[in-house]
């Protein structure tokens, strides 16, 4: 459900150095077999892999064509990690959208041609090892090296469907240092580490000759009314048709510069810099977010929904996760923010945030969250989106929680305590059915209240980049 309890609306891109939140940060981002999901002793790289499938229950002859051919297609790293996705189950898995499953969606990717510049076997590497480490998707973008200024040049002025003429670019625009992807990046995360199938899925349809994704979203997972539901997605500028009084089929693109990034990536990425695969999972979800008014090549966004051009709001962000998830969401807003700024005081208590937090991770679903750092008066001086993914409690009932950051340059999860995190809190996406609501009847009008608040607030309030 897309609702946000709170009265001001700010866009999440800006870097907050990571030892403002973390305890500990390791090796860079790159290809690991790293896995926050389960801690499972390795197996010998050489087994035999009938034994592995049958064993993993991978034993119908169109599962065993399908592995046995993706697997003759793999360089050695990525078939560790191919082989990683079996023995923990995850080659398996069916939660996606459409109730494909991880293996299904590698091998259409195989067997599928993709969109011109980008390579079928990097494709596949990048999204076998990302599901076998989620932890390495970053936002930091790549640089335009001259072999690819043309296709730059050429695309001056091509904006999104939704974006004015007199948006256009210098190329001095192009040279993104300071990623405003962190929402995206966020979402891309948590579809890999908790719903692999629907990540694969994904990928396959957004790295294809015709760049695009379809899925079915419930619109009583928007609001409880379906007519205030279609008026959101008609506000979003959303691609899509009914199926039925219920569900809508919804087409999820990325902007149309997005593919030069792709392409970029594909025969340029440095280390530590998104692969192909991010750009375009990265670039669909802003896109969704910001009213198919994103540009990839420059990494700002228009639409009539910010006033700002950088990064998404509180509010686009949930809708992104409801769309992408099928998923009833509501942003709680945590930190109470005055007109200059300052962070004034909380509108729940740090238990409350707390038990909030452990119920959702409890109950399975990752936690995307805004954080803020503020200055000696208390004035917010920047933002920034993370995931907390999982928590321990000592003896003592103090809390510390495992968290993701696609923008500390780490390819593992870092932790952080309790006390030291909830006050940087300003809203966290958490399942609707774990908040106390109003009763039913009430919801459709307090989602649509805030929701024209949002639109019709000054340019000083709303999306404002923290």
């Amino acid at each position: 459900m897309v609702n946000s309890l709170g009265n001001q609306y700010f866009s999440y891109n800006n870097k907050i150095e990571p030892a403002s939140v973390q305890e500990k940060t390791t090796e860079s981002k790159g290809v690991s077999s790293y896995d926050s999901r389960q801690n499972l002793e390795q197996l010998s790289f050489g087994a035999f892999w009938k034994s592995r499938l049958f064993n993993n229950n991978v034993s119908s002859p169109d599962d065993k064509q399908m592995y046995s051919e993706i697997e003759k297609s793999l360089d050695r790293e990525t078939k560790a990690n191919f082989d990683k996705l079996t023995d923990t189950g995850i080659i398996l898995q069916r939660n996606s959208n459409d109730g494909s499953s991880v293996l299904e969606n590698l091998y259409k990717i195989l067997k599928n041609p993709r969109h011109d510049g980008l390579e079928t076997s990097k494709i596949l590497s990048q999204t076998i090892n990302t599901l076998a480490n989620p932890h390495i998707i970053t936002q930091s973008f790549g640089d335009i090296p001259p072999e690819k200024m043309r296709d730059v040049v050429l695309a001056r002025g091509v904006n999104g469907n939704n974006q004015p003429p007199e948006n256009t670019f210098s190329l001095e625009d192009t040279n993104v240092t300071a990623s405003s992807c962190c929402v995206a990046a966020s979402v891309e995360f948590s579809l890999a580490h908790k719903k692999p199938a629907e990540f694969a899925r994904m990928v396959e349809g957004l790295t294809s000759q015709n760049p695009e994704i379809k899925t079915k979203v419930q619109l009583d997972k928007i609001t409880d009314k379906p007519a205030d539901s279609l008026s959101i997605l008609d506000d979003f500028k959303t691609d899509y048709k009914l199926l039925d009084w219920n569900t809508a089929e919804v087409t999820i693109k990325p902007d149309k510069n997005a593919i030069i990034r792709a392409q970029i990536q594909n025969d340029f990425k440095d280390p530590n810099e998104r692969s192909s695969v991010d750009v375009m999972m990265q670039s669909a979800l802003m896109n969704l977010g910001s009213e198919d008014a994103y540009n990839s090549l420059v990494d700002k966004r228009f639409g009539p929904l910010s006033t700002n051009n950088e990064g998404l709001t509180e509010f686009e962000k949930t809708f992104v996760e409801t769309i992408v998830n099928n998923e009833s969401k509501i942003s709680l807003t945590y930190q109470i923010v005055d007109d200059n700024q300052r962070i004034v005081g909380y509108n729940y208590d740090f238990n409350a945030v707390q038990k909030q937090l452990i119920d959702s991770l409890n109950g399975g679903s990752d936690v995307i969250i805004g954080i803020t750092e503020a200055d000696e008066s208390n004035r917010i001086i920047g933002g920034h989106e993370i995931t907390v993914i999982g928590y321990q409690q000592d003896a003592d009932g103090k809390v510390v929680f495992t968290v993701n950051d696609t923008d500390d340059d780490t390819n593992m999860p870092i932790t952080v305590s309790a006390s030291e995190l909830i006050p940087k809190i300003h809203h966290a996406g958490i399942p609707t059915k774990l908040v106390n609501l109003p009763p039913q009847e009430e919801i459709g009008y307090q989602i649509l209240q805030e929701y024209n608040n949002m639109k019709t607030q000054p340019e000083e309030q709303a999306g404002i980049p923290i």
